[in-house]
């Protein structure tokens, strides 16, 4: 496979360079009608919980405040009761029960943190009405809200929308755009700030994709408008639940990939169907193997980003204590690129014309100091850059300042970017050591530790278990890397593998774990474990025995990773030949929403329906060159979902791609494969393993 690429575009590093070096080998609508809530009971799991978070006293006096928000006319036009809890001086403890109340009950009670440091509890308002009686008649329920207004705290849900809770989920279907790019778009439109559009986890940008997310106390027509506004993305398919989308709680991902420009060595002498049939073989019986016996579950490329300075070298220099040596990294710019903005005879390409943008920027601040000038060029995506120009060109050498100034979620990324570089090394080390045999010294997750009070590494069975930004588990985390993600509902450990568990063959290769180096982590106790110091020592100066730093948010806990991985389910693929490599060889979810509707409206037509749809389409298609709605690749809005407009691509029985046929002869090879994969995985660490060449070539799939 091959693709161009102009010579002054970003690439990323070759797999060795991070470490990879080893191998094992909207839909419709069906809403029911509306359940009214009764006041739930509390479970004893969450009353612990509670009580823990604000001791005995204060836990009953929040239980007893929520039996009293249903009792009905508790609010009729006066102030409402209230509970406290004791002054809490820990800001991240009053934040945890802030969210702790609005989850355990269901947002029925409004929390506040009053002068003195204390979380106060009132029942939330309810504007448009009490709770009892009403015009629905139903003690309890939520009162409708009539064309006349009324509040959104206690209207804001669509009556025909399937389930109940505060949080309205939905699809997003998007297509050339990053999730946080298509959320703040989403946001932009509700007037509300892009944080407050929630998700499982993040998609990639070149891709067409589709994902749950969620917003507070929304109606579902409220995002079905935005069908025509926005371009390229489409939302639908909504309900309601008491909790939002967060970080890891999804199960995994599903991908669908073509493959085109399949090639063997020698296969000059085959003809093209020889090489259909002996690509669907091999395609298959690779899929098989993978399934079987897994591969490496290595960090992907996107971890480490496509700069000349990668993620993880700034995350070894701040981790060294050279803060700035990270500040130039974080300001590193191609001379090449700067220079065709003073090119009037070179013109600039669109696809990198924030890169020129920003090495220019860069350039001229590194070089003149003239901060106004370099943010008057810089493009707003680049929030890092912006944020160190505006700190130095106040503070010049104050380099900690500039970095603490970066996002918190930045910073942290650059941080797990080292960790996931040593973890890569440390990972294809033990595999050249060891291969997929278990031995003694090895680290196994500790199932037993999850109910006792302290886990194989000393610590508290009840800590909490942080999300990295890309919702992978981040074993015994410490509160100051934690990036903003929701906590996961598992408490994992590891402990060392003893010689005689490894002579008795009690784990498999997918029992063991390698942590990424933090101060909470156990190191193997083998060679593995000697391998990480002496890397470490070498690659920074950086000892994993002591990852405590003087700024509390550098110090990381660390985690564990499973070594290997492998789907989920049996994985799929077919091949086929075409003349044009731009050909679409697998539908999108949207088309399959269109194809479907489209059956259904034929089922539904009468015979001389069908013979006239039939002729208007037979003259459509001879017109197809020149008619705006065939040229278009995506549609704007949901109106687009009209099945009776002839598209390019149709699905067959099986759901793969159905096209004209191409002029010209079918000579190109393309795979198109399906697998699921747990949410830490890389796709295009599997596609490495399936297609036998190195990471960065999949990178262009």
């Amino acid at each position: 496979m091959s693709r161009s690429q102009n010579q002054n575009q970003r690439s990323p590093p070759d797999d060795a360079a991070i470490g990879i070096t080893e191998r094992v080998s909207s839909s419709e609508f069906s809403w029911s009608e509306p359940v009214v809530p009764e006041a739930p009971a509390v479970s004893e799991d969450d009353k612990a919980a509670l009580t823990e978070l604000l001791g005995p006293e204060a836990a009953e006096s929040f239980l007893n405040l929520y039996s009293s928000s249903f009792i009905p006319n508790t609010l009729a036009g006066r102030k409402g009761p209230s509970a406290s809890s004791p002054t809490i001086n820990d800001k991240a403890l009053r934040s945890k029960i802030h969210q702790e109340v609005r989850r355990i009950f269901n947002s029925a009670l409004d929390t506040t943190t009053n002068n003195d440091g204390a979380i106060v509890a009132t029942i939330m308002p309810k504007k448009g009405g009490s709770r009892g009686g009403g015009n629905n008649g139903a003690s309890g329920g939520i009162g409708r809200r009539g064309d006349g207004g009324g509040g959104r705290s206690s209207n804001f849900r669509q009556i025909d929308c399937p389930g109940t809770g505060d949080y309205l989920h939905f699809n997003v279907y998007k297509m050339n755009r990053d999730t946080m790019e298509a959320a703040a778009q989403i946001a932009k439109q509700l007037n509300l700030k892009p944080q407050m559009i929630q998700y499982a986890g993040t998609k990639d940008r070149r891709a067409v994709t589709v994902q749950r997310c969620s917003v507070r106390r929304r109606k579902p027509h409220e995002l079905d408008r935005l069908n025509s506004r926005l371009y390229d993305i489409c939302i639908g398919d909504f309900s309601y639940n008491p909790e939002p989308a967060h970080l890891g709680m999804l199960a995994g991902n599903e991908f669908t990939i073509a493959l085109k420009g399949c090639s063997f060595s020698n296969d000059a002498q085959l003809s093209t169907a020889d090489k259909v049939s002996r690509l669907d073989l091999n395609i298959n019986a690779a899929l098989a193997h993978m399934h079987e016996n897994g591969w490496i579950n290595y960090f992907g490329h996107q971890r480490f980003g496509t700069f000349a300075i990668g993620t993880h070298d700034i995350g070894r220099m701040i981790l060294s204590g050279d803060i700035k040596a990270a500040i130039d990294g974080l300001l590193w710019y191609d001379d090449a690129l700067a220079n065709r903005l003073d090119s009037s005879d070179c013109p600039i390409e669109r696809s990198i014309k924030d890169e020129v943008m920003r090495s220019w920027a860069c350039r001229i601040f590194r070089q003149t100091a003239n901060a106004e000038e370099a943010l008057r060029r810089l493009p707003r995506r680049y929030g890092a850059e912006t944020t160190i120009i505006r700190h130095l060109s106040q503070n010049p050498t104050d380099y900690m300042g500039a970095i603490l100034r970066i996002t918190r979620g930045l910073r942290t990324m650059y941080l797990h970017a080292y960790q996931s570089y040593v973890w890569n090394h440390a990972a294809s080390k033990r595999w050249v050591l060891y291969g997929n045999k278990v031995v003694a010294g090895d680290l196994v997750y500790d199932a037993s530790a999850q109910q006792s009070k302290t886990g194989g590494n000393g610590t508290s069975a009840n800590r909490e278990v942080e999300l990295d930004q890309d919702g992978e588990e981040v074993l015994n985390a410490s509160r100051d890397t934690n990036i903003g993600d929701e906590d996961d509902d598992q408490s994992l450990y590891a402990r060392l593998v003893t010689p005689e568990e490894a002579a008795n063959n009690t784990f498999s290769i997918f029992d063991v774990v390698l942590p990424t180096p933090g101060f909470d982590t156990l190191l193997p106790a083998n060679e593995i474990g000697d391998f990480y110091r002496s890397f470490m020592k070498q690659y920074g100066g950086i000892d994993p025995d002591n990852m405590v730093r003087p700024q509390r948010e550098f110090s990381l806990a660390g985690r564990y990773r499973r070594v290997m991985t492998k789907f989920l389910a049996p994985p799929s693929g077919f091949v086929k030949a075409c003349a044009d490599e731009m050909e679409q060889l697998a539908p999108t979810d949207l088309d399959l929403i269109k194809e479907k509707l489209k059956q259904k409206i034929a089922n539904e037509t009468t015979a001389t329906a069908e013979v006239t749809t039939m002729d208007m389409n037979s003259s459509a298609d001879t017109k197809n060159e020149g008619d705006p709605l065939e040229s278009k690749k995506r549609p704007r809005s949901s109106s687009d979902l009209d099945p009776s407009i002839e598209k390019k691509v149709k699905v067959d029985e099986s759901g793969k791609a159905v096209t004209p046929e191409a002029e010209g002869e079918k000579n190109s090879i393309a795979a198109v494969v399906k697998f699921q994969l747990a949410k830490s995985a890389y796709a295009t660490v599997a596609l490495r393993e399936l297609m036998g060449v190195p990471l960065a070539v999949t990178e262009g799939v």
